[in-house]
Parts: C-alpha cells; structure tokens; sequence
C-alpha cells in the first residue's frame, strides 16, 4: 500500500492536487489526514476522480487539516473480476490569497483496515509535495494578475 501526489496544478479559484491510493484491493476502510497550510489557503476538499461505487468517501476540512474517511461497500462482482488496485483522488485548494513560497501538503495521519476488518499496520513516512512548483504568482488586493513559469536554476 502506498499513497503519492501528484504534479499540483492551478485552476480557477485554487490549486488541484492529485493524491494515489494503491492497494486499495487490501483495504476495507481507511481515514487519511492531510496537513494544509492555512497561508492563503480558504478551503480544502478531496473527492474521488471518478465515480467509485465500490467505496463510499467523505470528506472534513477544519483549518489546517483534511481529513478523508474511506468505506469499501463491496460490490457483487464477476468471481474472475479484479478489483481495481489504485483509487485515484483530487484534492482542490481554495485560495484567497497566495501560498507561501514554501507552501507544502503533507500526510499527517492514516489508518488501514484490511476487508476482514483488522488493523492494518503501515508506515507511509511523510508523503509531500510543495504548492506552485515551478511557478511563481503576482498578486494584487485583487488576486492573481498573471503566472509564469520559473526557469531552474544552475
């Protein structure tokens, strides 16, 4: 099992964040939590890419903190039919403002259950990724006047 970022990407009123889940074939219930940055950052929500009726997801958001809670509701399915082993999430930001040069989202927390029910032991480390790679942002009282992209350095 693991769970990844991806490349964040800016949209129309914030950031999108792509978040992996893999193994989820193993898992029968999960609740990850994500640290936000609260600088610049008005909302967070997480939903899944597509629609999965093979699990039920729900979302909280509190200043500072998302948190996912994942149910598997097995589905009766084809006896030769995989499940699928990756669930695939975005994460949208809310900005009013812009984040913090060094602005990062992290997993914080996360708990695993296996589908017979049993506590999952795991250790993730600490996946992260910074906001606006690559990009750097004017702002103005009135909000972003144009982005570009940052040449690397060296």
């Amino acid at each position: 099992m693991a769970v990844s970022f991806g490349t964040p990407a800016r949209v129309a009123g914030g950031i999108d964040v792509p978040v992996h889940v893999e193994g989820a074939d193993r898992i029968g219930a999960a609740r990850l939590v994500f640290h936000i940055p609260s600088d610049g950052i008005a909302s967070a929500t997480i939903t899944p890419t597509h629609s999965t009726p093979d699990w039920l997801t729900l979302d909280a958001w509190t200043g500072g903190t998302l948190s996912l809670g994942m149910i598997g509701v097995m589905q009766a399915r084809p006896a030769l039919a995989p499940l699928p082993t990756g669930l695939d999430f975005v994460m949208h930001l809310g900005l009013v403002g812009a984040p913090g040069d060094d602005s990062k989202v992290a997993l914080a927390e996360s708990e695993f259950s296996g589908t017979d029910g049993v506590l999952l032991v795991t250790d993730f480390g600490s996946p992260v990724v910074r906001l606006g790679a690559g990009y750097r942002s004017w702002w103005t009282r009135r909000g972003p006047i144009r982005s570009r992209p940052v040449p690397p350095s060296g």
